[in-house]
């Protein structure tokens, strides 16, 4: 028996290899393996949260989150049931190395490890870069540039925007390098209100612009209202109301810090509002014995829904110059009287007179300092003084008869009806 076992030994093991050998070829030829090549494969980075819950974040290095080709190897059977979607790539940040990086795992949720003959990445780690997170609360600027329309002004009074704070969170490194949050808005050319959402943009000490996607924000958007204002020039109007005291005058001298002002407001508010106002009631003279400065809030005069286009234009003064009154007294040459309004059949001609009596007058200072005694004339009435003293018949005779003289509208006569001239007057026959 053992003779039959041994005999031709040699030649059995052959036998042997042989038909295992013949059993792979012909499984090879009935279902051989190949290779399959998936490219740009996401790493799945599982209990991240670790990270977090130490209020810290990471940053993944030189994409390796991604592995640019995946080869799989197994029966041609079992690549076709496998997809890209069917490999699995993780990275279990529980497992992270003191260098802050991570061993990725590969695997095929279709098929069993058995049936896999090879299954490997272009890489295999996972780098990170961590630090501590930062939250840091900014107050949002806002930038707005171009200038509305002609005629129009933006009612920043009215103007707002929500949210005004946002707070930014992120990488210390990146929160650090956040000078200031902000949002622009064009408004050029600009008529009607205006109600839209803008972008909340990061900038650094320099003004330039960070873009990142390293950081969260409470908010991303503003929402922003800006209501648009007509505008139109109007005139400012005072009166004065009341005399000064007994012995003072309004001396001219009158100023209006301006004459006219820009106001705003909406068309159907603005349309009939054309001045502005100061009654006499405001500026009451009376008894006065110096200058009167007022000042008024122009807010006081303006309608409902109606402002002022510069605050600044708020106050405006009123100044009427009151000053003492002055005397000054002349006198008038007879070659400067004239007589005038003769009754038919009387001759008038001086009797006795050279000049006049001092004629006082009365005035502000400047006004009686222009007057030329030399150049002024009189005259001397006789049908008016007798309408005056009820005369209805001229007799002949000497007569103490006024004398008229102007010296301008600004100037009074004081004793205008006490100076007198004699006078004849001659019947003509």
């Amino acid at each position: 028996m053992k003779n039959k076992l041994t005999k031709n030994l040699g030649l059995k093991i052959m036998s042997l290899l042989f038909a295992a050998l013949m059993w792979i070829i012909v499984t090879n030829m009935n279902d051989p393996p190949v290779s399959e090549y998936f490219d740009n494969v996401t790493v799945q980075i599982i209990n991240g949260h670790l990270i977090d819950d130490a209020n810290r974040v990471y940053e993944v290095l030189e994409n390796t989150d991604t592995i640019s080709r995946v080869t799989v190897r197994a029966p041609r059977s079992v690549m076709r049931k496998i997809t890209r979607a069917n490999i699995i790539a993780q990275a279990d940040i529980s497992d992270i190395s003191s260098f802050d990086t991570v061993a990725i795992t590969l695997d095929i949720n279709n098929a069993s490890s058995s049936e896999i003959n090879d299954l490997f990445g272009s890489s295999s780690i996972l780098k990170l870069n961590i630090e501590d997170k930062l939250t840091r609360p900014f107050t949002i600027r806002d930038n707005i540039e171009g200038e509305v329309a002609e005629n129009h002004i933006m009612d920043e009074y009215n103007y707002s925007f929500n949210p005004n704070r946002v707070e930014v969170s992120g990488p210390a490194s990146v929160v650090n390098q956040i000078s200031y949050v902000g949002f622009s808005i064009n408004i050029s050319g600009i008529t009607t209100d205006i109600s839209t959402n803008a972008n909340i943009i990061l900038y650094d000490a320099d003004g330039r612009r960070i873009m990142t996607d390293r950081v969260s924000q409470s908010a991303d958007t503003v929402s922003v209202r800006i209501p648009i204002l007509e505008t139109k020039t109007i005139p400012i109007q005072y009166s004065v109301t009341g005399v000064p005291a007994n012995g003072y005058l309004v001396n001219g001298d009158e100023n209006i810090s301006h004459r006219q002002i820009e106001v705003a407001g909406k068309g159907n508010y603005l349309r009939d509002f054309n001045e502005i106002i100061i009654p006499g009631t405001m500026l009451d003279l009376s008894e006065r014995t110096e200058t009167l400065i007022a000042n008024f809030s122009l807010n006081e005069f303006l309608p409902a829904n109606v402002r002022l286009v510069e605050s600044a234009d708020n106050t405006v003064t009123v100044e009427i110059g009151i000053e003492e009154e002055a005397s000054r007294s002349v006198t008038l040459l007879a070659s400067q009287l004239r007589i005038t309004n003769v009754p038919q059949g009387f001759r008038a001609s001086f009797h006795e007179f050279e000049e006049t009596p001092p004629i006082i007058l009365t005035g502000l200072q400047r006004d009686l300092s222009l007057v030329q005694p030399g150049t002024v004339s009189g005259e001397i009435d006789i049908a008016r003084w007798m309408a005056n003293r009820n005369i209805n018949q001229l007799t002949e005779g000497y007569y103490q008869i006024p004398v008229e003289a102007g010296f301008g509208s600004n100037i009074d006569v004081a004793n205008t009806v006490t100076a007198a001239i004699s006078i004849e007057l001659t019947e003509i026959e």
